[in-house]
């Protein structure tokens, strides 16, 4: 599973390395593999992998932008819409 890390989090970390730098009257030079040091220590931000409507296999019907999906009340969902229900064409069905 991939790690994604929270980028706005990051910045502000590395913000306050480069502003703590200035005060301590050094320059920061860091090399790709401290860049990368850094960003693997960082922690994992708090998401989920979603399954877009058009993507999913429980869709049904379709129409211009639209699909139909059997767990939704009404039916009708915009096909960029996800849920928590959903599954990939490629995936076991639940």
């Amino acid at each position: 599973m991939s790690k994604y890390i929270d980028a706005e989090l990051f910045v502000a970390y590395m913000s306050g390395v480069k502003q703590k730098s200035k005060l301590l009257g050094y320059i920061l030079a860091a090399d790709e593999d401290e860049i990368i040091r850094l960003i693997k220590k960082q922690p994992a931000a708090d998401v989920a992998e979603v399954v877009r409507c058009r993507e999913c296999r429980y869709r049904e019907k379709e129409q211009p932008g639209m699909v139909y999906c059997p767990n939704t009340v009404g039916g009708w969902v915009d096909e960029d819409w996800f849920c928590a229900d959903g599954a990939k064409m490629d995936e076991v069905k639940k």
